[in-house]
């Protein structure tokens, strides 16, 4: 594991930790995804926008947001495309309003209910499961799922929370 990913795991896992407890989506999803999404908290959306999980306005969000360029894969071909991203106060606003989103929106409903069944048992087939399904809905990337469950695995994240 590089120093900047290291660095993030410190920054991020106190929110991370609060997360799980408040809304059973685990801590080691947290992570992950983010650092996915924000390239280690490198990427300029985190850095400019405080936007760690490539979260994008929504009709009729009156949130603040700024127009980036973004990958996005359609019938397997990756085009680059703008987007209107949301911009946040700082880490932990971004990251409640992605825990929010995966408790509270009726899109996330099955994922949630996973979700929390791997908070119940610690069964990582399910948290697997879930992010799949997670993946489907989150992100138009065909491999969104096994990214996660890549940067999960190769840097045992869930170790990360008892530190």
């Amino acid at each position: 594991m590089e120093k900047h990913e290291k660095e993030y795991i410190k920054k991020m896992k106190y929110i991370a930790g609060l997360c799980e407890c408040c809304f059973n989506i685990p801590f080691e999803l947290i992570i992950a995804q983010s650092a996915l999404e924000s390239t280690w908290g490198e990427s300029d959306k985190a850095k400019k926008l405080n936007n760690y999980f490539g979260m994008k306005k929504k009709h009729g969000d009156l949130s603040e947001y700024e127009n980036c360029l973004t990958p996005e894969e359609r019938a397997g071909i990756i085009n680059i495309e703008y987007h209107e991203f949301r911009k946040y106060k700082n880490m932990k606003e971004s990251v409640y309003d992605y825990c929010m989103r995966i408790r509270f929106n009726k899109y996330y409903t099955d994922v949630y209910k996973l979700l929390k069944k791997y908070c119940e048992t610690e069964n990582k087939y399910i948290l697997e499961q879930a992010i799949n399904e997670l993946g489907k809905i989150y992100a138009s990337d065909s491999k969104y799922g096994s990214k996660i469950i890549d940067i999960i695995e190769r840097n045992d994240l869930r170790k990360y929370m008892w530190l």
